[in-house]
């Protein structure tokens, strides 16, 4: 009924019609005594028929009127559909039972390990009944299956009879087994399925844009010996995560979707690798619910961001703006001497005057390590002067990470402010709003790096 009512209103009456004259001619019949009982009109769906119409189109009153006709509805839960696809395809031998049983045994605290699923509530802790039933797949690849075919349904573009449950989990588990492209069935005992297998046997169903930038990226790594093919795995990933709802795309969960051995430990050090080469390369962003595939908006949007460059001006301002949020707490600002009296603390930072107090801090910045040693010995020399008998001097040189915080925070502020006027101006697209509000959040997370970050070098004097 699902594939056949899919984006049409009008099947969805002409259903409700047949139904409903069904009915009428049966009552009549049965009236008549002509038929010894009522007509029993039963239809099937791969999924919830609501679903199915409400990721179509807004046609609840017609299917309201639809499911009126059927007195008795029947659903199958997801534990129902995991059962079924085990006994269909997964079914083992007595035989092979004892096998897999040992070789749980034998590897069960690291496959556990490796497997397991940070920030959510899934389960995803693997006992040896579910090892045997579930393998090749781990127990809850199921549920990540059924959401992820569900989610490439919603997708705009996506296939009219394209189902998301039993059955197409069924025909799923069956390819994954003989399919060319992945032919687990040809593996060693121990091989276990992975999301960037599953990505081979649905990637005719996801949109034209992720394909292509999942052959683009497998192309551009094809020959780098460090690679080995994993940012391809990882893009796969992190392309099939994006359709699952609370499971973050942290580096930890990527890498336990890419255990493909029984005993493989978790590939979390070689996984953040490939992240960092995807981001570089303008495939991927971070964002609140964890690494996702960049849009053509988003793409153009970094390229924008990328072209921002902060000049020495603007780094000192971010670099005063930051001392002054660290020196703000209440702790920094006041000095108890001797438990017996409480000093305000005056903040000075390359000769700008942050905040007035009496135990005057000098603050003095130096770009890198070339010019901390230079900057360490004019200051020395000043503080030894008698009008400066009584200050406190701190010389530091900024690090990389700071230096790359600085730079980042600077091209997030230089976005926000140009877009936050185009929303005000009712000029930016729903994209670029999107864009917009992440770039925000961006902000937030970098100024608090920022702030606690630990600078490399510090000495100061006091005379």
């Amino acid at each position: 009924m699902g594939q056949y009512v899919a984006r049409s209103a009008e099947k969805i009456e002409d259903l409700r019609a047949v139904a409903e004259q069904f009915g009428k001619v049966s009552k009549n019949l049965l009236k008549a005594k002509k038929a010894t009982a009522p007509i029993w009109l039963v239809v099937t769906s791969q999924e919830k028929l609501d679903e199915v119409v409400a990721a179509i189109d807004d046609k609840r009153v017609e299917l309201a009127k639809l499911q009126d006709r059927f007195k008795h509805r029947i659903d199958m839960s997801p534990a129902d559909i995991r059962e079924v696809a085990t006994r269909r395809v997964l079914n083992k031998k007595q035989k092979a039972e004892g096998i897999l049983q040992e070789l749980f045994k034998k590897s069960q605290g690291q496959l556990n390990a490796a497997c397991r699923l940070e920030r959510t509530t899934r389960k995803s802790e693997v006992t040896e009944a579910d090892f045997v039933q579930f393998y090749p797949y781990l127990p809850h690849f199921i549920e990540l299956s059924i959401e992820i075919m569900s989610g490439i349904r919603l997708q705009p573009g996506a296939p009219k009879h394209f189902g998301g449950s039993n059955r197409t989990i069924i025909k799923q588990a069956y390819e994954m087994l003989v399919s060319e492209r992945t032919a687990l069935a040809k593996q060693s005992i121990g091989t276990l399925v992975t999301l960037d297998k599953i990505f081979e046997l649905v990637e005719g169903n996801l949109s034209t844009e992720k394909r292509n930038d999942i052959d683009q990226i497998t192309q551009l790594f094809k020959d780098d010996p460090e690679d080995k093919g994993l940012s391809s795995r990882v893009a796969k990933v992190v392309c099939l995560l994006e359709f699952v709802r609370d499971l973050p795309r942290t580096e930890a969960n990527i890498a336990a979707c890419l255990i493909d051995k029984v005993g493989q430990p978790t590939p979390l050090a070689e996984v953040e690798k490939s992240l960092k080469r995807l981001e570089d390369a303008k495939f991927i962003r971070n964002t609140e619910e964890g690494w996702k595939l960049q849009t053509s908006q988003e793409k153009n949007w970094e390229t924008e961001r990328r072209s921002y460059s902060p000049r020495p001006r603007d780094r000192n301002e971010i670099v005063r703006d930051a001392l002054r949020e660290i020196f703000s707490n209440v702790r920094l600002k006041t000095y108890r001497f001797r438990e017996l009296r409480n000093f305000r603390v005056g903040v000075k930072v390359d000769d700008n005057l942050l905040d007035e107090g009496q135990v005057p801090l000098a603050i003095c910045t130096a770009a890198d390590e070339q010019e901390f040693a230079s900057k360490v010995l004019e200051i020395r020399n000043e503080s030894r002067q008698d009008e400066h008998s009584n200050d406190i001097y701190w010389v530091f040189s900024l690090t990389e990470d700071v230096d790359r915080l600085v730079a980042e925070l600077y091209k997030s502020r230089q976005m926000v402010a140009k877009y936050d006027q185009m929303r005000v101006q009712n000029r930016a697209t729903n994209e670029e709003l999107s864009c917009l509000q992440t770039e925000k959040n961006l902000v937030f997370r970098i100024q608090s790096r920022l702030v606690s970050s630990r600078y490399k070098h510090g000495r100061k004097r006091q005379t």
